[in-house]
């Protein structure tokens, strides 16, 4: 008999009689069909659940496949989310340490004196770290007498230094070279410090919480101090991190102390200094001001070659990979090479010197090999200088083969220096909220109301002069004293108006060229007693682009200044015009004129050119002395 299984065959139910030959009636056949039938049934039953237990268990295994997956992507989820509330947490702490960080560097690079700023910046310091205690020891050049200790408690914290008169720290010298050897000083218990630390002069106090810190504070590789701390948390990763940040200290307050130095330098001949304190202002101006690096660096060799230490020089910074040097600024090179130092590949050799912050290197005919790369090296220029900063490399060309000489080289290394610090405040001050900086321009705006004492000075020489000569009767002396009055009162109202224009927020995106012109001209030529005015005209429907309105104006600006410090003009007219196809600029004005084939670094005229480049422009220069000049700029918009 045949077993189906639904509609497929499946086998057969035979029966035989082996013994004897019988003949199967029907109602055999029935019962044997009846049997086969129950067979049957039984196998599908089995078959059934055979199949539902198969199905069943894939159905566990599945469930705990799945079970288990989801338990994996919980734990993979919990650590996610522990990972991003660490970032968050580590995020948090990074951006109060900038800040902290930033404000001491602010703090130091602002104050008058350095004294005046350890107090605020210990301070902070403490604040940062939690410490109960921070202080600066000061040393004095033989590196073991103390000069002056500087220190900040904790509330109900006692001071632990009331004075550092006659104290030396020759008893520690073994210490004094570890530390400097080490870079650094850490002990959990007072019990373990070394024995020298135990005498007279006792640098830790005992007992407290926390551990006990020193990092050594260098100046130009010089060590010149240290900055300790009592109440530090355990070592570890923790102190690590702490020791990263005290380094980035230890490094702005080297910075700063150096800065002082050199100011204090300065000083003592402030009488034959007085245009390079102008050019120390007036790069810490555009640090102040400047909303981009480029707008920042751009003005900065211009204001260097006016000192006449050198005669060429151009500013790089390290890339991301450091592996190249990138042209961020040049004053006076000539235009064949300037692609040649646009990008300079560094080796081995040469790596190494962008380490070593504070010491130049100075090439000259005299010298044989050195580690310059070729790229630097220009023909014509036989002297060079070239001074590290942080992340980049300042180059000073002189045409001459004497080199340069030590007041000259110790200036432009401060003034390297100066450009390092305002690119790592530029830096910082990315990172700080925008009104800080808003805030701090409005109050440098201020102050700027001081610094016309020169000028005024130079008044009352020419008042005195003008007395003693009506005294004496002479009226043509007195009548030339008088007119050098007016002259010099006038430029300085003139100059005056400009750095005060100079440090108000731009308004060049919000009121277009023509606009911030004539508010320029309101706020500064005009009010200095010159005819100003401002011609435009456009096709109807005609907008400048944002960025040839921005080359425009600062090259607008650069001549205008050129015409407020030098010419002596009375008029100046600025003219713009714009088509679909062309934008051209001229700036005109009946001051007294010079000669375009005389080199000269201090007009910015290079600058101007350099703009135009980059728009794929040209410049012309018109003038003679005694006629005035005039600038004309322009471009074909149809190839930009």
């Amino acid at each position: 008999f045949p077993i189906h299984f639904g509609d497929e065959w499946w086998g057969y139910v035979g029966f035989d009689d082996c013994e004897t030959a019988r003949e199967w009636d029907s109602q055999k056949i029935m019962v044997l069909r009846t049997a086969s039938q129950m067979i049957a049934s039984a196998l599908q039953r089995w078959q059934a659940e055979a199949d539902l237990q198969r199905a069943h268990d894939d159905l566990e295994q599945r469930v705990q496949d799945r079970t288990a997956e989801l338990n994996d992507a919980v734990q993979d989820l919990r650590r996610e989310v522990t990972q991003r509330q660490r970032a968050e947490a580590e995020t948090r702490e990074r951006l109060v340490v900038q800040q902290g960080l930033a404000a001491i560097s602010t703090r130091l690079m602002q104050a008058a004196e350095f004294d005046e700023a350890v107090a605020d910046v210990l301070a902070q310091t403490g604040a940062l770290f939690g410490a109960e205690r921070v202080f600066l020891v000061r040393l004095q050049g033989d590196g073991q007498t103390v000069h002056r200790i500087h220190e900040w408690c904790a509330f109900g914290v006692a001071p632990l230094f009331e004075s550092a008169e006659g104290w030396t720290l020759s008893g520690a010298s073994g210490w004094l070279e570890e530390l400097q050897e080490r870079g650094w000083f850490y002990t959990e218990d007072t019990s373990q410090m070394p024995d020298e630390l135990q005498g007279r002069v006792s640098l830790f106090a005992k007992g407290g919480r926390g551990g006990y810190c020193a990092v050594p504070v260098y100046a130009r590789q010089e060590m010149i101090g240290f900055l300790g701390c009592h109440g530090l948390p355990a070592a570890g990763r923790s102190f690590d991190q702490h020791l990263q940040v005290l380094e980035v200290i230890v490094g702005i307050m080297g910075s700063a102390w150096l800065r002082e130095r050199v100011l204090e330098t300065l000083d003592r001949r402030v009488a034959a200094r007085t245009r390079e304190l102008s050019t120390f202002f007036d790069l810490t101006t555009l640090a102040i001001g400047a909303q981009e690096l480029s707008e920042m660096l751009d003005p900065v060799p211009g204001r260097i070659l006016e000192l006449g230490s050198c005669d060429a020089m151009c500013i790089h910074l390290l890339d991301a990979e450091r592996i190249t040097l990138t042209l961020a600024a040049q004053g006076n090179l000539p235009p064949g090479i300037r692609q040649q130092v646009q990008a300079v590949a560094l080796d081995s050799d040469f790596l190494w010197r962008l380490e070593r912050l504070g010491e130049p290197l100075v090439v000259t005919e005299q010298f044989g090999t050195t580690p310059l790369p070729s790229q630097l090296r220009l023909g014509g220029f036989p002297s060079y200088l070239g001074v590290p900063l942080p992340g980049g490399w300042v180059s000073y060309y002189r045409a001459s083969t004497h080199g340069f000489s030590v007041d000259e080289s110790s200036l432009l290394l401060a003034l390297a220096e100066q450009i390092g610090v305002s690119v790592e405040n530029y830096r910082l001050r990315q990172r700080i909220e925008e009104a800080v900086t808003l805030e701090e321009r409005g109050r440098l705006a201020r102050d700027l109301h001081d610094s016309v004492t020169q000028s005024l000075y130079s008044l009352s020489l020419f008042a005195r002069s003008g007395r003693d000569s009506l005294e004496e009767g002479d009226l043509d002396q007195l009548a030339l004293r008088l007119t050098r009055l007016e002259t010099t009162a006038l430029q300085a109202l003139r100059e005056m108006r400009l750095l005060l224009y100079e440090l108000r927020p731009a308004v060049l995106e919000q009121k277009g060229l023509i606009r911030t012109l004539e508010q320029r001209f309101e706020a500064v030529e005009r009010r200095a007693g010159m005819k100003a005015s401002v011609a435009y005209e456009a096709a109807d429907g005609l907008e400048m682009p944002q960025t040839l309105e921005r080359e425009l104006y600062y090259l607008t600006i650069e001549a205008l200044n050129n015409t407020l410090k030098h010419a002596r003009a009375t008029e100046v007219t600025v003219r713009v015009w714009l088509s679909a196809s062309e934008v051209r600029v001229e700036i005109a004005d009946d001051g007294c004129g010079f000669d375009p084939e005389q080199p000269s670094g201090g007009y910015g005229l290079g600058d101007m050119r350099e703009r135009m480049d980059r728009l794929g422009g040209h410049l012309d220069i018109s003038s003679a002395p005694g006629a005035g000049t005039r600038i004309r700029a322009w471009a074909d918009l149809t190839e930009m």
